[in-house]
């Protein structure tokens, strides 16, 4: 009976592994066929897709630890809260015109290209000094993210626009 049991977990995993192979592999095709394209698709950078329309630009901002999740999300029309860590209940706003327009100035000083390479100022996030924070800036099916940083303690270069996404939140909550 062993034996049997033993026999047919080896052919359902490698069964398995087989079928991770096809997917990893269709998805490489995918990647070939993206790169094949013509390079004047390919030739826009992030900075220019999150530019280029500030309307259709969504800010996301995320800070969790252990007993601890903030989230909040930022258009042109709404500012989204949340401190449901399963992201049901949120809490819809309207984004004030004189925010955005702060949030849009902020933006164009911010160096999208980079922003996945930006360096935390401070480790406390690391031994639960404090809680991991995340800036996303989104445009369409693009997503740009930030590594983790110290909640409270963004990096230098995302620092305003870090403060005023938060400044909002705590507008927004107070009404």
């Amino acid at each position: 009976m062993k034996f049997l049991f033993s026999l047919l977990a080896i052919v359902v995993f490698t069964e398995s592994c087989n079928s991770s192979k096809e997917i990893v592999s269709n998805s490489n095709e995918s990647e070939q066929v993206e790169a094949s394209k013509p390079s004047s698709e390919n030739s826009t950078s992030k900075n220019d897709i999150i530019k280029d329309n500030y309307d259709k630009t969504i800010i996301t901002y995320k800070a969790l630890s252990r007993g601890t999740f903030e989230y909040v999300q930022v258009s042109k029309s709404k500012v989204i809260t949340t401190t449901d860590r399963n992201l049901k209940i949120m809490d819809p706003h309207t984004c004030e015109a004189k925010d955005w327009d702060e949030i849009s100035q902020l933006l164009k000083a911010v160096d999208v290209e980079h922003l996945d390479q930006l360096k935390a100022p401070t480790g406390k996030r690391l031994f639960d000094g404090a809680a991991h924070a995340t800036l996303s800036i989104t445009k369409g099916d693009v997503e740009i993210m930030t590594p983790s940083f110290d909640h409270g303690f963004p990096p230098k270069e995302i620092e305003a626009l870090v403060n005023k996404v938060l400044s909002i939140k705590e507008k927004v909550s107070k009404q």
